[in-house]
């Protein structure tokens, strides 16, 4: 049984679903007999096994960039971002969506003991103002209430001759054992003013990267 390709939009950020329809197309070879092994394995089939682990090599990854300025003498760590996917209670449903990343810094070049402080932030690109009165985050980690309280907002508006434009950033600073307790989770939902949200795996990988960047 093949996922649809609405489940797969829901469920895969935009660089899995590529690995996605490769896996199930090439699966539906072998449910075909289009590979057929005789006296051990094929070529074709070890070709197929190095497809299979090049797709699912990147899988639920986040790229995590680090940057030390030695003027400061301080490393700067932070995530790529990764969509948040409203539910169907939201009052908030943006086109544009709300995006999450983290970060941390720590002295000098060299990480010497983990890190116990980190920051979340998500980014919000709509019309009109969406979070400047309403921004008090609260995460539910497999049912467990985490409230992070207001955000610290900041916002800018851009116009056009066609439409103007709100991008609002929203950071929370969070510490490491709430943050593994986001991570270990099975099902995280979140609630950001009117916006509320389920993580996808890709969420969860971000959380995950994030600690594991800041672990000596």
């Amino acid at each position: 049984m093949f996922l649809a390709s609405q489940d797969v939009n829901d469920c895969l950020g935009h660089r899995d679903k590529l690995r996605f329809f490769l896996f199930r197309d090439i699966t539906k070879l072998i449910e075909k007999g289009s590979f057929k092994l005789i006296g051990g394995c094929s070529r074709e089939m070890k070709t197929l096994f190095l497809i299979l682990a090049l797709a699912f090599s990147g899988f639920a990854q986040t790229k995590v960039v680090s940057k030390y300025d030695k003027f400061k003498d301080t490393t700067f760590v932070n995530t790529e971002s990764e969509s948040v996917k409203p539910s169907k209670s939201s009052r908030i449903v943006s086109i544009f969506g709300l995006s999450m990343s983290g970060a941390f810094s720590y002295p000098g070049a060299t990480l010497e003991k983990n890190v116990d402080t980190f920051v979340l932030f998500f980014r919000s690109s709509s019309r009109s103002w969406q979070y400047l009165t309403s921004n008090n985050l609260i995460i539910l980690a497999d049912g467990k209430s985490i409230d992070l309280g207001k955000a610290h907002h900041k916002g800018d508006v851009s116009s056009s001759r066609y439409s103007t434009g709100v991008t609002e950033l929203m950071s929370y600073v969070i510490d490491r054992e709430t943050l593994e307790t986001i991570g270990k989770a099975t099902k995280v939902e979140m609630q950001l003013g009117g916006f509320e949200g389920e993580f996808k795996t890709d969420d969860i990988a971000l959380i995950n990267a994030l600690l594991k960047a800041g672990t000596k």
